[in-house]
């Protein structure tokens, strides 16, 4: 039986990071960790990256390109054109190591991507489809393609609880503050999660906040394709800093909702702070976030605040 292969996932955080979050998950599952490059779980947080990151790209076998909707598109596309982009820098040193590159069409027909010169040689490389409604089966389906086996059942139907916590544990590194990823804060966030997640729903940003006005006290913002919905979570007993799910409960925020965000500097470090004000709720403050993902978060929402009033006037 040949070794198996180990992966690299390349991804756009701005772009399809739950996407990427459920494949790393069910190709841990699959390779072993060991074998599987995902950031969020393979670095360590706070500590330089760029090395290893060009190393890992150029020492994988097969690099696993998630290409969602928004990946060639605004923003997104014209940092494909710098030389300082690291969607970029990985695929052309995988390209360059001479390693088998994938495109993983999440969402999005077949069909041509907006490339700069420099990748055009994506044009030619293999394309897997990851589609709802049955994620698992196509996720399994993927990983199948990658490692040459097969699973002993193969998995259908909806995404369960457990997956859903795993991969937003996976997502989370870049998008909840920095000071809120410990003392299990990041799992009381994941379960909340996995426990208000609909079953059609995806994942495109989640984030956690504090407001000492509000019951309780913490709460996260989830935005999915669909809404944004608030999750209360209570504080757990004699912790100061941690958090529960317990019986939190999920209220979709709708178009009256506002964000509100400031710029601040710590410790050299550009930081943005989001407020959450939604009618009948104190506001809730996600204080920390750097300014990539606080970008995610407001774009993310005004695109689902956009359509859930475009649905409300329709």
């Amino acid at each position: 039986m040949p070794p198996l292969p180990s992966a690299f996932l390349c991804y756009r955080r701005a772009d399809e990071p739950f996407a990427t979050a459920l494949l790393g998950t069910a190709l841990i599952d699959r390779l072993g960790e060991r074998r599987v490059f995902l950031d969020t779980v393979s670095l360590d947080r706070g500590r330089p990256f760029e090395a290893k990151m060009v190393a890992a790209a150029r020492r994988a076998d097969v690099m696993l390109v998630v290409v969602g909707d928004a990946w060639d598109r605004g923003r997104n596309r014209e940092r494909l054109d710098r030389d300082d982009d690291w969607v970029r820098t990985e695929i052309l040193q995988a390209k360059d190591a001479g390693r088998r590159i994938v495109l993983v069409l999440v969402e999005r027909d077949p069909g041509p991507i907006d490339l700069p010169a420099a990748l055009d040689f994506l044009g030619d490389c293999e394309t897997v489809a990851l589609r709802r409604p049955d994620v698992p089966a196509t996720v399994a389906g993927i990983a199948d393609t990658i490692t040459g086996t097969s699973p002993a059942a193969p998995p259908g139907g909806r995404l369960n609880p457990t997956t859903v916590e795993r991969a937003t544990l996976a997502m989370i590194g870049h998008v909840l503050p920095g000071r809120q990823q410990f003392g299990g804060n990041d799992e009381a966030v994941a379960r909340a999660v996995a426990d208000h997640l609909g079953p059609d729903e995806w994942l495109r940003f989640v984030g956690a906040g504090n407001s000492p006005g509000r019951p309780g006290g913490s709460g996260v913002v989830m935005v999915t394709d669909e809404q944004l919905r608030l999750v209360q979570l209570l504080p757990r007993r004699g912790h100061r800093f941690g958090v529960e799910t317990g019986d939190a409960t999920s209220r979709p925020l709708t178009r009256q909702t506002t964000l509100r965000d400031s710029r601040r500097r710590s410790s050299f470090r550009e930081l943005v702070d989001v407020q959450v004000e939604a009618p009948g709720w104190e506001p809730l403050p996600v204080l920390g976030l750097f300014p990539e993902p606080a970008e995610i978060l407001l774009e993310v929402a005004a695109r689902a605040s956009g359509r859930a009033e475009g649905e409300a006037e329709g």
